[in-house]
């Protein structure tokens, strides 16, 4: 019984450190997300813009409707949008895949300038970082 027990108590401490020695993944795989943090993309909305119009933007240009018809996948290249606010202006910071191609890349931005809700778009920006907005707005 005694011998049982001490090979199962060894087993367990192997298992435990073997395990301890597995290779974990690199920071690289980390995404980091937020308005302090640089974004390959940044746009701001019009001030006029309303929710469904901005809903309309993420599922109709950054997006497209997924093949179950019950929601919206990203562009292609795309790895992560996420709502930020800016001297009251709406807006989303885009980060792309590291593999994503130019031609993706220059898709998706392409699509961006052409909504009629954009304000204004800015490239490889941190968003708490942009303080201009308010000085080009027309009026």
């Amino acid at each position: 019984m005694k011998k049982l027990l001490f090979v199962l108590v060894s087993l367990m401490i192997f298992t435990v450190g073997c395990r301890s020695q597995e290779s974990k993944p690199p920071d690289d795989y980390r995404i980091k997300m937020g308005p302090d943090v640089k974004a390959n993309l940044v746009v701001f909305f019009k001030k006029e813009a309303t929710w469904k119009e901005i809903l309309d933007f993420q599922t109709s240009v950054i997006g497209t409707p997924d093949e179950t018809g019950t929601g919206f996948e990203s562009l292609p290249g795309m790895m992560s949008v996420v709502r930020v606010e800016i001297d009251g202006f709406e807006g989303v910071a885009i980060n792309f895949k590291p593999s994503a191609t130019d031609e993706q890349r220059s898709f998706v931005l392409q699509r961006i300038r052409d909504s009629q809700i954009v304000y204004k778009t800015y490239v490889n920006r941190v968003p708490s970082g942009i303080t201009d907005l308010a000085r080009h707005v027309p009026g």
